[in-house]
């Protein structure tokens, strides 16, 4: 039976007002002997990346739900957090 990958992250700064709205988001995943291969991030407003580490601005203000997907030995793993974004780019 394959491990289920451990899905987390954080975010520099989950309230951010005028200041270009760019959150820096740090993946903390992992799974036990086994390597993630794919990763997609959802920013909650439509927006999405499959980068490790992603950077993410927002058009407008607002409360956004963000998720991480991570995939390893054909099992995903999950995690999402609510983030508020003040102001605009």
């Amino acid at each position: 039976m394959n491990a289920s990958p451990n899905i987390s992250f954080s975010v520099d700064n989950n309230k951010q007002c005028l200041a270009g709205n760019n959150f820096k988001f740090t993946n903390a995943s992992s799974v036990p002997g086994a390597t993630i291969t794919d990763f997609i991030w959802d920013f909650g407003d439509g927006d999405t990346s499959h980068q490790i580490n992603p950077q993410h601005s927002y058009n407008n203000p607002g409360v956004y739900n963000v998720k991480l997907i991570g995939k390893a030995n054909k099992v995903l793993g999950y995690y999402e957090t609510f983030m508020n974004a003040l102001g605009g780019r």
